[in-house]
């Protein structure tokens, strides 16, 4: 699947050139109100970068229209501690190669967006954004531990 922006429509919505079609199209256009810079969604914390990974990327956590948390990747979370806190990850969520995610893909994602020069020599601008996390570690396949070095009660929204 090739994928591409309209820059310029105001639209942040995907387009398809009919419903019955969708599925098996071999473009997927999204409009967006100007050009995005990186497909990375490490990369820029731009607003039509974001508006382009909502439509592609998953996260642990969603947010309902009211602001309030919902299951994403993560089916449930929880605080073990004042600087640790534990998700479980949705069994059954494959990468469009069939392969299966697991707590190792978490961890990879969240080394490569917090440990300096992950992204090849660089360290990624959204750093910032997860405030004082250390680390994530892997508790079991579908388990992960999130470390943080002070207590940080909006771990949760800010994933």
């Amino acid at each position: 699947m090739r994928a591409r922006t309209a820059a310029g429509t105001g639209l942040g919505v995907i387009l398809a050139a009919g419903l019955a079609s969708a599925a098996s199209a071999e473009d997927l256009i999204i409009g967006l109100a100007s050009d995005i810079t990186s497909v990375d969604p490490h990369f820029h914390n731009l607003g039509p970068n974001n508006a382009f990974g909502q439509h592609v990327f998953d996260r642990l956590i969603n947010q309902g229209p009211n602001q309030e948390l919902e299951p994403g990747l993560a089916t449930e979370w929880q605080a073990v501690d004042e600087t640790t806190w534990e998700f479980k990850i949705r069994d059954g969520i494959t990468f469009h190669s069939g392969a299966p995610l697991t707590a190792e893909d978490i961890k990879f994602t969240f080394d490569r967006l917090t440990q300096e020069g992950a992204m090849g020599g660089q360290t990624s601008p959204r750093k910032s954004l997860l405030g004082p996390l250390t680390s994530v570690e892997i508790k079991d396949d579908h388990t992960v531990l999130f470390k943080l070095s002070d207590p940080w009660p909006i771990l949760p929204p800010m994933l």
